[in-house]
């Protein structure tokens, strides 16, 4: 079994409310109720699309635990993309122990889809207690700033902040024109 949690959410969100009511609402003076609204409708879609490409947007911490490192110098996919930095590797010797596996032990690809860690040449993953959660892994993803963001994903956003202002029983629907948008941007991960 695995769990991710989030250590330190987005400091942002990709659309600033000031954009919705302008680019996609077309409300050049909201009143107060509109305004809380759509502020409080932006987290609400950006986790939906967030969710919908197994991705995240602007760059949060995640802490992400599962009970045994693979055998040897196998690679482990880091399960959210777009991967910025491992932080820490941590795991449950088999004294259980909490134990930090150094950096310079292993080896990170930000650039794959997903991003990857991997011991060193010289190196085999540790062995670990065997318990619940004995690994830990805390590591940044996202595009990085609001500013970073592909378009097509704050499009997204905007869309659903739209689709679920107008129609505010329907929120989390995904309408099937969005839907297009974000199956184009899914990774798909082939194997050869």
């Amino acid at each position: 079994m695995e769990s991710l949690s989030v250590v330190t959410a987005a400091a942002t969100e990709p659309l600033t409310a000031q954009e919705v009511y302008e680019q996609f609402l077309e409300l050049p003076c909201p009143d107060a109720a509109q305004k809380a609204m759509i502020t409080r409708l932006i987290p609400t879609a950006r986790d939906v699309v967030e969710h919908a490409i197994e991705r995240r947007l602007v760059t949060q911490t995640l802490l992400w635990k599962f009970d045994a490192f693979p055998t040897g110098r196998t690679t482990i996919d880091v399960p959210v993309p777009p991967l910025q930095a491992v932080n820490s590797i941590k795991y449950y010797d088999e004294d259980n122990v909490l134990q930090t596996y150094s950096s310079s032990n292993y080896e990170v690809d930000t650039e794959g889809h997903p991003g990857r860690v991997q011991p060193t040449e010289d190196e085999e993953w540790p062995d670990t207690e065997p318990r619940i959660e004995a690994v830990e892994v805390n590591f940044d993803c996202g595009y990085g700033a609001a500013s970073a963001v592909p378009e097509v994903l704050k499009t997204a956003i905007g869309l659903l902040v739209v689709q679920y202002f107008e129609n505010r029983l329907c929120v989390g629907d995904i309408s099937p024109g969005i839907r297009s948008l974000l199956d184009a941007e899914r990774w798909v991960v082939r194997v050869s």
